[in-house]
């Protein structure tokens, strides 16, 4: 039977069960909210061309991509790199002796996952889906994570909030019953996931914004927990901020966190008592995988910025308030620490929720 989970939005709601004891490392108490899980995760899309178009761009991709991986090592954050068809097809067509020199003798996917990293499907899925892209990361020698890199779970709307639509999730990713995506592009393609990560509205105007991580009923019924549901999902809090991806998305819509806002108001909600309980909590910091974001008159140095949050975020980090995990190690965590209890914190809690609804909403009436 499914759990509706938190459908109330007039206060923070954390579903668990009992005492255990504490998230293995914390150093917390045996009772009481755990630390805020963060992931970093990246996405390249069908439109990279112009990075890795020639082997001149795609040296130059490849370089400040390697820069980041360092710098993301180096202050001891997770990254899960999620891959649209273009990148993956650059990668096939110009990786060599020359460039694996540069990397450990690895290809650069296999690099990726040599520092401890994921490699992840993620697609616009105009041209294929995630098993034709699973198809495309394995022809680099590299076992794809079961890790779904987004999709668009919710567009302008009524039935939710108001101003949005709940998109089918599964029917968006092709996933049969029996949790099987079968190839596109490649027919005899398959893949199996077994984690969400970082579903969206197109635009980025509002996307699913919540903290947690539950098993999402089938069909529309997101926030539904399904204990046998064959997908976790590791929710990505508010992950946009506008000291590593500029102060609007490509879309126009204006980022409202800067200086690692949202992670910082979350844990103080959690210093603060406002939440309680052992429900898992977690979080997410989206960068972009290029050297430069152009915004209007700005341009945004992705690694530049990158190491300014990370040094903002760096004495929560020391302290033991975030930990930084890939998906996967935040699904492992959920099911062996916190006996895979759902839990949410909605978004309607933050300080900026009131601005990004507002948009969004702006953003939806206008469209025809």
């Amino acid at each position: 039977m499914y759990r509706t989970l938190f459908v109330s939005i007039a206060a923070i709601a954390v579903i668990m069960t009992g005492c255990g004891d504490g998230p293995a490392g914390t150093g917390g108490p045996v009772c009481g909210a755990g630390p805020v899980y963060v992931t970093l995760y990246s996405h390249n899309e069908d439109t990279w061309e112009p990075w890795v178009g020639t082997r001149e761009d795609y040296a130059a991709y490849r370089e400040n991509l390697v820069e980041r991986l360092h710098l993301i090592r180096d202050y001891g954050a997770k990254l899960n790199w999620q891959s649209d068809l273009v990148v993956l097809h650059a990668m096939a067509g110009q990786e060599d002796d020359s460039l694996a020199a540069l990397t450990e003798g690895l290809n650069i996917l296999q690099y990726i996952q040599y520092l401890g990293f994921s490699v992840d499907p993620h697609g616009h899925l105009f041209e294929c889906n995630y098993a034709d892209l699973a198809h495309y990361i394995r022809r680099l020698d590299v076992t794809p994570s079961g890790v779904i890199g987004g999709l668009p779970l919710v567009d302008c709307g009524t039935t939710h909030l108001g101003f949005q639509e709940i998109r089918d999730w599964r029917a968006e990713i092709d996933m049969d019953a029996d949790g099987v995506i079968h190839g596109r592009d490649v027919p005899e393609a398959t893949w199996q996931p077994t984690i969400l990560s970082v579903p969206g509205m197109p635009g980025h105007w509002f996307d699913e914004l919540s903290s947690g991580v539950w098993r999402p009923g089938d069909g529309t019924d997101f926030y539904d927990h399904d204990p046998k549901g064959a997908i976790v999902y590791v929710g990505q809090g508010y992950p946009h901020d506008i000291v590593n991806l500029g102060p609007t998305q490509a879309s126009g819509a204006v980022i409202y966190a800067e200086r690692g806002a949202y992670i910082k108001e979350l844990v103080a909600k959690v210093q603060s008592g406002e939440i309680e309980g052992e429900g898992m909590l977690t979080a997410s910091i989206h960068i972009r995988d290029c050297e430069t974001v152009r915004d209007n008159a700005a341009l945004v140095d992705v690694n530049e910025g990158l190491t300014e949050m990370l040094e903002i975020l760096a004495p929560l980090a020391q302290d033991g308030d975030i930990v930084y995990v890939t998906y996967q190690e935040a699904a492992s965590i959920w099911e062996t620490e916190y006996n895979a209890e759902p839990s949410r914190i909605d978004f309607e809690q933050f300080s900026i929720y009131a601005a990004v609804r507002d948009q969004a909403a702006d953003h939806c009436g206008s469209e025809p």
